[in-house]
């Protein structure tokens, strides 16, 4: 009998409870019935059952896991929710509802909307926690059994998990389902990537190094042994790690794309650029496990009186995640100079790091109430935040964004001036802060100081700091221009509906002026587009229903459409399309307008070089002109737009550009010292250094160095290249330019020959 296996895990339950479960388990199998299988070919009833195995590992009750057997019913069989809450019982049937997929969404949404709508509908119904656990565990399952499936829809339920269900794991705390989510989503969602990058794996994960790792851990246990750090007392036990493909791929390419470690002759190929930083990355990771919070100190002195350190002490004990976790790191130098990272915990910690918010059934009996109420809040904090987001149809990108914005991205710990705590994603600002103290906060918020120092709204907060917000009572001071740079779905949408429901015309005046600002480059203004035109921009652009000027001006003024997008296309639209480059609206850029203007990180473009505007993702991108990452997208008029800089350059050389050079270099000792003192000289700053064993042949030692440095404009970094190309030693100075994704290649600035 297959309901067998599964009985044998519920012994925790009573045997009232066991029936109970064993009735929906025989109803689920008939729904089901032998003609409805898995694309395994097996029935379809095992599927549930390893939901509701999955479930019984967190120790669930009765009512989760007889939704665990019934999940798919509803949607798959004729079965209706009310006759569940007949059979089984109302709490029942409302777990298997919020688990149902949303099937009355517009069959013309895209694919993206309906994910949204099916995402919100169970997000809205998740007050019972339960629910997402369940969803977690339906979605591991398919998950493990998606070599069944063809090709492309492996790919795309991989990459749908790694862009929902893995960051919802992290933020929930499971740290253990996250990393086998990610892990089998890496392998079916990017498979090519995959093979590569196990195979440069298997090579450096040799013997060579599994032994010095196993000398290393068994000197840690004899080290954290010794009387003088409380010897056997710890009950110490040290597990070990390999770091994740999936976690190991995403650090090499995100240090990759920011430039971090290119060099002079880089490979233009990822999989070698990759193959160079694996043993960089592939860091191994012992968990320290000891018998309480004072423990955990003294095992950090213990290793740290063996060991060299490496970087700093994260202490998330006093200082905890808000999804629960708690531990002690540090990274450490081992044998043969292998970096370790280190995490100390005691068992407790190490249950509640490992399954999050299921730890509150799982373990019900050795964690206390504060922390299970903390888990809970976090929940409910990371749900609400979520749903102030409203789901549209045409804005999903937006929405799953948002999610990843409260998951994957990380998150800071900033206080408030009464020393209370606040959990918010990296990235955000003051007004996102006001607005997760209270909405009257935020709509009352006028200044704000950062650790006692006055500071614009728009500056992005650090981790540790102390946030005051100045406000004025009764006196609203929200501004449209808020919606460019706040982080957080509350804080958005707390803007827009105060716009929309309180200042409505505020918006729409503020929606005009903007497109008014980009259409008189051209000549042109919102009252002098021809009504035809405006009735054709409706019809084809924009989105349908009773659209019309006033609202277009007011999402506009919300934030929800780019004003030079709007006027690209009604300018289409006046002149049937045959509008050219010198027609459409010259956006003036100081390149630091914030998340709706963006400098791109490919081509990192500086005043005054030739720039051109790319609409991606809601967003204005400037690349330079010739960047062969965007020249596509000139192909398609409605995609780019004509910028320049600001002339005003008071305005513009306020602030100042990242630019990455590469430098090939002769010599040894104080090559790197003289290298810096020359950019000092010349009134530059060093953002980033990396410096490398020179990839090019060269006569004695060799050194690349790659350097982010900041500029004034191309005059300022022709002075600094030109400082560096006279210092003893320096072989060649070039600027990081990319030929495609993952193609960097030196751009030369000479003197003679300024770019």
């Amino acid at each position: 009998m297959r309901f067998a296996p599964l009985a044998a895990r519920l012994s925790y339950l009573t045997s009232a409870d066991v029936a109970r479960i064993g009735e929906a388990y025989e109803f689920a199998d008939q729904a089901h019935g032998d003609k409805q299988q898995r694309a395994s070919g097996e029935p379809y009833i095992v599927h549930p059952l390893e939901v509701a195995a999955t479930v019984a590992e967190w120790r669930l009750d009765a009512e989760a896991l007889m939704a665990a057997l019934l999940h798919d019913v509803v949607e798959d069989t004729a079965v209706t929710t009310e006759d569940l809450a007949a059979r089984f019982g109302e709490p029942v049937a409302k777990l298997v509802e919020a688990l149902t997929k949303y099937k009355q969404v517009q069959c013309n949404n895209s694919r993206a909307d309906t994910q949204a709508a099916s995402f919100r509908k169970m997000l809205c119904a998740m007050d019972d926690p339960r629910v997402i656990l369940i969803k977690l565990a339906d979605r591991l399952h398919n998950m493990r059994t998606l070599g069944a499936l063809a090709g492309g829809k492996q790919r795309r339920i991989g990459r749908e998990t790694m862009r929902i269900y893995v960051p919802i794991a992290s933020v929930l705390g499971l740290s253990a389902l996250c990393r086998e989510l990610a892990d089998r989503a890496f392998e079916h969602g990017y498979p090519s990537c995959c093979r590569q990058l196990q195979a440069l794996v298997a090579g450096a994960r040799n013997e060579s190094r599994r032994n010095l790792l196993d000398a290393f851990r068994a000197d840690i246990t004899a080290q954290l042994g010794l009387p003088e750090w409380g010897g056997a007392k710890n009950d110490c036990v040290v597990e070990g790690c390999d770091e994740p493909l999936h976690s190991l791929y995403s650090k090499i390419v995100e240090k990759i794309k920011k430039g971090k470690a290119a060099a002079v002759a880089e490979p233009h190929s990822l999989r070698e650029r990759i193959r160079a930083r694996v043993h960089e990355h592939d860091i191994y990771c012992f968990r320290v496990i000891v018998a309480d919070e004072p423990s955990c100190y003294l095992a950090l002195g213990a290793l740290h009186a063996r060991y060299r350190q490496l970087g700093g002490i994260e202490d998330y004990i006093s200082n905890p995640h808000s999804n629960g976790y708690q531990s002690l790191h540090t990274t450490l130098i081992g044998p043969g100079g292998v970096q370790v990272e280190v995490q100390i915990r005691t068992r407790k910690m190490d249950y509640v790091a490992e399954l999050g918010l299921a730890a509150c059934w799982r373990w019900r009996e050795l964690i206390d109430d504060k922390t299970i109420s903390a888990l809970r809040k976090n929940f409910d904090f990371w749900r609400e935040n979520v749903l102030e987001f409203q789901e549209q149809p045409g804005r999903a990108n937006e929405y799953f964004t948002l999610i990843q914005a409260h998951t994957q991205h990380g998150e800071i710990c900033v206080i408030s001036p009464e020393g209370k705590q606040f959990n918010l994603p990296r990235g955000s600002t003051p007004v996102d802060f006001a607005y997760a103290v209270h909405t009257e906060v935020g709509d009352d918020c006028c200044h704000c100081r950062i650790n006692a120092v006055r500071q614009p709204l728009n500056t992005e907060l650090q981790n540790g700091d102390r946030i005051e917000i100045i406000t004025l009572r009764g006196c609203a001071q929200v501004k449209p221009e808020w919606l460019k740079f706040v982080h957080t779905g509350r804080a958005k949408e707390k803007i827009r509906h105060f716009l929309k429901n309180r200042q409505p015309d505020v918006a729409i005046d503020v929606g005009e002026r903007w497109l008014d600002e980009v259409l008189r480059r051209s000549g042109y203004s919102a009252a002098t587009i021809s009504p035809p035109a405006w009735q054709r921009f409706l019809r084809d652009w924009g989105g349908g229903g009773d659209k019309t000027r006033r609202s277009i001006f007011a999402e506009i003024g919300w934030g929800e459409r780019q004003a030079e997008m709007v006027a690209r296309r009604l300018l289409l639209a006046e002149t049937n399309g045959e509008a050219d480059g010198g027609d459409m609206p010259r956006v003036r850029i100081q390149g630091n307008e914030g998340v709706g203007v963006q400098l791109a990180h490919c081509c990192r473009p500086i005043p005054y070089e030739p720039v051109i505007g790319i609409f991606r993702d809601g967003r204005l991108e400037i690349h330079v002109q010739d960047c062969p990452q965007e020249r596509r997208a000139l192909d398609d008029p409605a995609r780019w737009i004509d910028v320049e800089w600001e002339q005003d350059e008071a305005l513009l050389f306020s602030h100042l550009f990242d630019v990455t050079l590469l430098i090939g270099c002769q010599g040894g000792h104080g090559m790197l010292e003289r290298i810096e003192d020359a950019i000092g000289d010349a009134g530059s700053n060093i953002q980033r250094v990396v410096m490398e064993p020179a990839h090019t042949d060269t006569l004695g030692p060799g050194r690349d160095v790659t350097l982010t440095v900041q500029v004034k404009n191309q005059a300022h970094l022709e002075q600094i290249m030109s400082r560096m190309r006279r210092e003893p030693g320096v072989v060649s100075v070039t600027r990081a330019r990319s030929q495609g994704a993952g193609k960097p290649s030196p751009a030369r600035i000479s003197p003679s020959s300024p770019q």
